[in-house]
């Protein structure tokens, strides 16, 4: 005591040990000693001495899973106590002074020393004779036990399950299990619990690294939370072991509590979707501390999601300071996890001094695969008193907890957990399953102190789930001067992945349905706030993402469409309207983001720089009282700029107005006006140059008026000017000048 500490060793009585096992922890304390001797002085005032034996016999710890010296003798002979032979009880006897090191399977010669020993003892107090002696020391107890290959069959009596089925009759009501004659219905299956204790008491499923080491195991039925088998311990010297599947609240959970702490409340309180983005980079706590991720790196910016795959601390940090610590301490203790009454930045990644047992994390696990519906754990359906036929149900409640969107959107990222991520080496091919490891570390404090090599580690944790099964698994050493050395930290992993395999084996487990309020939406990897992507982006530039119905992205990506090309691009004067009338064609699917594409009329109006008239989503426009004469050149492009098209249209000027002759008052020309000499001097049409002569084709009385072009008929001189211009205009009715 000297030199470990007070408390570190015993000396501890019948008395004593029965009530450090039966209600105490293991740690060596002073504390746990005061209270150990007083709980003993009160056993020792309540019952006889002979009472105290007897509850030892019943409870002292005989190797291969088997407690009490009545159940020692089903499981090594398979008979009843009083049906058993000298050198059968006598190997018995000399069980508890070291069980497992006495155990006839593993160490048959050390068995036979012991129970020889014990004959000579009981030869010395006369209680056998030298004969009697002689015959059981002569028997190998090898050739007495039942045979290793038809025990791994058989049920082995389990104090980790009944003290747990005493622990919650007596914390259901007034019973007294020792008592009332109660008969107690419980939820075990008997094959998954042989299976599970097989694990930890051979090298068959997982190797174990020694003796030491110690494992913790709980294994729930996911709708219900009915336990259907648990590990409490492995080879233990004492007369029972130290619960690690239920007991275990003192030790740190790792990076299991970020589904429970950080990312669920995130989901359910503030609504994220699982592409959430958070930037991973140096970090310190709100006291200045230093924190950073185990592997020492950074990513960047990254979606909750690849923070739970790679298990990342800044992101689960910064997730937890987003939601409040009294939001994320309400969500933990809904699904049965009671941390310290006040936590800080640090409880993100698993930094609480009393951490939530196997037992308690497996329960909350299952509201995670039970679409957000609680159950407390519990191995006690009903219970039927002494002389009393009705059967009194005792099965808790279930709660529903948070939105099945959130129990879904975090059990699919664990999916990835297990496919991907730390867990992939729990991954079991072909079942659907998620699950989250869990890691903790020493202080540097502690390093110093107990000469703790780089990579070692107090803990290591693994929780996972079907649809059918909950699984929690604690590895570690009961003091926390021994460390987990970087080949053991996957034994949880291993041992997850075994039990798992054996219950699930020959089962068809459904995978986990997505609920209605649930959405999977491929988004453009990196787009921050998130953008979909459309269905020409190519494949490696999507990721594919859960989002609520109602807080889900409605901006699609152009940039990979095909290209929507502008067409039919026209423009015309309309005369009567005084209008440019301009119109074109845009063939955008309307269920594309191109369908609300907008376009920009640009005019140049001759050769004038060009001006924007507009921008509109309409694919026509109109240019109001154009300028004469000018030429008008348009141009529409589309917002994006991916397409354009140009055309021009002239406006005509204005025509000069027709020549109306001037008025008479008599309505005709008056006569100066269609003179003859106006019309066929002589001069002008026969002049001697052109050798014709005179009066050959111009004589004067030829261009007198007659009697058909007298003024006043139908010749009237406005009418010859009118013949003359339709003369002009029809060329086939010129004269012949040949």
């Amino acid at each position: 005591n000297i030199t470990g500490g007070f408390g570190s060793e015993g000396a501890s009585t019948l008395s004593q040990q029965i009530v450090k096992l039966s209600f105490l922890t293991m740690d060596k304390t002073p504390k746990r000693k005061v209270q150990e001797m007083y709980l003993a002085y009160q056993l020792e005032n309540k019952y006889t001495k002979h009472q105290i034996l007897e509850m030892y016999f019943n409870k002292v710890n005989m190797s291969e899973g088997a407690y009490g010296i009545g159940t020692a003798a089903k499981v090594y002979f398979n008979k009843e106590l009083k049906d058993l032979a000298l050198p059968e009880i006598a190997f018995l006897v000399g069980v508890p002074q070291s069980p497992n090191r006495y155990n006839p399977y593993r160490h048959p010669d050390a068995a036979n020393k012991r129970k020889n020993i014990v004959l000579l003892l009981m030869k010395n107090a006369g209680k056998i004779t030298d004969a009697e002696m002689e015959e059981a020391t002569n028997i190998d107890i090898t050739t007495l036990i039942v045979p290793a290959e038809q025990r791994k069959g058989n049920n082995r009596d389990t104090n980790a399950i009944v003290d747990q089925v005493i622990n919650e009759v007596n914390a259901i009501g007034d019973y007294d299990v020792y008592a009332d004659g109660l008969t107690i219905y419980t939820s075990i299956d008997p094959a998954a619990q042989d299976y599970v204790e097989h694990v930890l008491e051979s090298n068959e499923a997982v190797a174990f690294p020694n003796d030491e080491i110690q494992s913790g195991i709980v294994l729930l039925d996911t709708k219900t939370s009915e336990v259907r088998a648990i590990g409490g311990w492995r080879k233990t010297t004492t007369i029972r072991g130290f619960n690690y599947a239920t007991d275990l609240t003192s030790r740190q959970p790792g990076s299991t509590i970020k589904p429970i702490l950080d990312y669920g409340p995130a989901l359910e309180y503030n609504n994220w979707s699982t592409y959430e983005q958070i930037v991973d980079e140096p970090y310190k706590y709100s006291n200045g501390q230093s924190v950073s991720n185990s592997s020492g790196k950074y990513a960047g910016k990254v979606t909750i999601r690849q923070a739970l795959i790679k298990s990342m601390n800044i992101p689960a940090i910064k997730t937890f300071k987003s939601v409040g610590a009294d939001e994320a301490h309400a969500f933990s203790k809904s699904l049965g996890v009671p941390l310290d009454d006040q936590i800080y930045e640090a409880a993100a990644i698993g930094g609480v001094v009393n951490g939530p047992s196997p037992y308690q994390l497996a329960g909350a696990y299952a509201a995670f695969g039970n679409k957000g519906i609680y159950t407390q754990p519990h191995t006690v359906r009903k219970i039927v008193a002494l002389n009393d036929e009705e059967a009194i149900d005792v099965a808790p409640k279930s709660t529903p907890v948070m939105k099945p969107s959130t129990a879904y959107m975090i059990t699919d990222m664990l999916k990835d957990v297990v496919e991907e991520g730390t867990g992939s080496k729990a991954n079991i091919p072909d079942l659907p399953m998620a699950g989250k490891t869990g890691t903790t570390n020493y202080s540097d404090d502690e390093k110093k102190k107990y000469g703790i090599p780089k990579g070692g580690v107090p803990d290591s944790w693994f929780v996972g789930y079907t649809t059918d099964y909950t699984l929690a698994i604690w590895v570690g050493y009961g003091d926390r001067k021994q460390f987990i050395d970087s080949a053991s930290q996957n034994l949880a992993k291993g041992i997850f992945k075994s039990v798992m395999s054996t219950v699930s084996k020959g089962k068809n487990t459904p995978d986990f349905e997505m609920p209605d309020t649930v959405e999977k939406l491929p988004v453009i990897i990196g787009s921050d706030p998130a953008v979909l992507a459309s269905k020409s982006t190519p494949k490696d530039k999507i990721v594919y993402e859960l989002f609520s119905k109602d807080n889900k992205p409605d901006k699609v990506t152009t940039e990979y469409d095909p290209a929507v090309e502008l067409k039919n691009l026209s423009a015309k004067y309309d005369e009567a309207k005084k209008q440019i009338q301009i119109h074109w064609e845009f063939p955008a699917p309307e269920s594309s983001e191109a369908a609300n594409t907008e376009f920009s009329v640009n005019v140049a109006i001759n050769d004038k720089p060009a001006s924007l008239l507009t921008n509109t989503k309409d694919k026509s426009f109109v240019i109001d009282s154009p300028e004469k004469g000018a030429t008008y050149k348009i141009t529409v492009t589309t917002s994006d700029k991916k397409s354009s098209a140009t055309t021009s249209v002239s406006i005509p000027k204005d025509e000069a107005p027709p020549i109306v002759p001037e008025e008479n008052t008599d309505g005709n020309n008056k006569p100066e006006e269609n003179k003859p000499e106006d019309n066929n001097k002589p001069e002008d049409n026969n002049k001697p140059e052109d050798n014709n002569k005179p009066e050959d084709n111009n004589k004067p009385e030829d261009n007198k008026p007659d009697e058909d072009n007298k003024p006043g008929d139908n010749n009237k001189p406005n009418e010859a000017q009118n013949q003359q211009r339709d003369t002009f205009l029809r060329p086939k009715n010129l004269p012949d000048l040949s």
